[in-house]
């Protein structure tokens, strides 16, 4: 049993002196701050100092029907968890930590490979679609990791004059979200599930970044990137179906994981797509892998079961 020194909610200050360089969790105090006021959760991060080291693990608290509080780890592999190795230090932290916060947490990191290993309930399964490049240069991943359509494709937008903006200030923000909410209605929702807002809160930060690709001045594709430590996330996507035969997200993502590559991240993380089948095929032609996951509870079995009927509706 760890000796535990303190338990508190997490400051930038614990994030600040808390890492060892090559360290896997999650780090960045300022991203999870921003994100907590994008969605409105309350940020609920917790900070344990025990004899053996620092631990902290980012949580968001949201309430299931908008009764029950449930504290929520950040999708985001190793980024959204605790960097330990051993299943039962891990589980060990974890009750301290619901302990201390006194509600339910859900855990929902695709790349932990302990987290499986420490018998908790899984609510939901689901994936995520990621290409790793170990020692990869972009040549070496676009002649053998992209098929041959898609290297196609990529020829045929770098031939297609389009010209490449990237940024992250409101203009291009309010750029992106114009073509955000078109292609929401081409999936048949008349209203987007993240307002401009949730986007404007990331205005300038250096961790976020739109690139767009423009035909005669007309927005008509964009992707939304974070860049953690060790990996490039495409966060959102949109397209003007009526330029789609230019290939302009193509030519966008070759060009990120390009990108990618030079600054030496570990992987290109595509995210999951749900339902969107075409979409998944699009990610699987960049050599993307479909990476199942659970998504597991720690609480009251009754919250636990309110969870699973709103997850899976």
């Amino acid at each position: 049993m760890m000796n535990i020194k303190s338990i508190h909610y997490s400051c930038g200050d614990d994030f600040c002196d808390s890492q060892i360089p090559g360290a896997q969790a999650f780090s960045n105090w300022d991203f999870i701050e921003t994100l907590s006021k994008a969605t409105g959760y309350k940020n609920v991060s917790v900070t344990i100092e025990a004899n053996s080291g620092k631990y902290i693990i980012p949580l968001l608290e949201r309430k299931a029907l908008g009764i029950y509080p449930i504290a929520f780890s950040l999708p985001f592999g190793l980024y959204g968890g605790i960097d330990v190795s051993e299943a039962e230090l891990y589980i060990e932290l974890m009750e301290h930590i619901k302990k201390f916060l006194g509600c339910a947490i859900v855990l929902q990191n695709p790349f932990d490979p302990v987290l499986p290993r420490i018998n908790l309930p899984s609510v939901y399964r689901v994936y995520t679609h990621v290409v790793e490049f170990g020692n990869a240069t972009y040549e070496d991943v676009f002649k053998t990791i992209f098929n041959a359509k898609l290297r196609n494709q990529i020829r045929k937008g770098e031939k297609s004059n389009l010209t490449i903006r990237e940024g992250n200030d409101e203009d291009i923000i309010n750029a992106f979200y114009e073509l955000y909410v078109l292609t929401n209605l081409r999936w048949g929702k008349r209203h987007p599930k993240y307002s401009i807002d949730f986007f404007k809160a990331f205005a300038g930060k250096p961790y976020f970044e739109i690139k767009l690709s423009m035909f005669d001045e007309k927005v008509i594709s964009a992707i939304v990137l974070l860049k953690l430590s060790g990996q490039y996330f495409y966060w959102f996507g949109a397209l003007n179906k009526d330029y789609g035969e230019y290939c302009p997200n193509h030519l966008l993502l070759s060009r990120t994981i390009k990108e990618a590559i030079e600054a030496r991240a570990e992987f290109f993380n595509f995210g999951a797509s749900g339902k969107l089948f075409d979409v998944k095929k699009f990610k699987e032609s960049f050599g993307a892998k479909e990476i199942p996951y659970d998504i597991y509870f720690m609480g009251n079995p009754l919250t636990r079961y309110t969870l699973t009927k709103l997850i899976r509706k």
